[in-house]
């Protein structure tokens, strides 16, 4: 957003007479890598851990896992908080996996086997209905009326399909 902005500031052609900061005007799917809910710890065991354990620890890597968490719920909680204080909320959608276990959640097992059961898990989230973060509560809730996540991406599609086909038309006639 922060990018788009900057170029409507600059002058880029692409982008006809727009505001800026009218974010509410901004449609954002935000598309994680997927997280494993197994990798957590607790700060009682981690005070305890010395400094190899912080990189490598019964098989994971809990400095790269927390950061990796830190960020998506960053990114997540931050959109959410725009977009809601917007009134645009329906404008954000976030699709973020956070089951991922064994080699699906491993960053180098790329077999067939690894590959085909992406696709399922992939396919599986998209028939998932859409949801969003409670900003109290820091969960995900599932929004009522919103249908299924694949449901909003082909809205998404037809609503970004009329904008380009109306951009289209007024570079014709201009």
């Amino acid at each position: 957003m922060s990018q788009v902005s900057q170029d409507i500031i600059l002058g880029d052609g692409q982008f006809f007479m727009q505001n800026p900061v009218d974010y509410g005007k901004f449609m954002v799917v935000s598309i994680g890598c997927g997280l494993n809910p197994k990798e957590k710890y607790s700060a009682k065991d981690a005070a305890k851990w010395g400094i190899l354990n912080w990189i490598v620890k019964d098989g994971t890597a809990p400095t790269v896992d927390m950061f990796n968490a830190a960020s998506a719920d960053m990114v997540d909680l931050h959109l959410s908080v725009l977009f809601g204080a917007l009134r645009s909320s329906h404008r954000y959608l976030r699709i973020q996996y956070d089951q991922l276990s064994g080699s699906a959640g491993s960053i180098d097992d790329c077999s067939k086997e690894n590959m085909d059961r992406l696709v399922e898990i992939g396919n599986e989230l998209l028939r998932k209905n859409v949801s969003r973060v409670d900003l109290e509560t820091g969960r995900n809730v599932e929004m009522p009326g919103e249908g299924t996540k694949s449901e909003q991406l082909a809205k998404f599609a037809r609503q970004l399909s009329a904008e380009r086909s109306r951009r289209k038309s007024m570079l014709q006639i201009n």
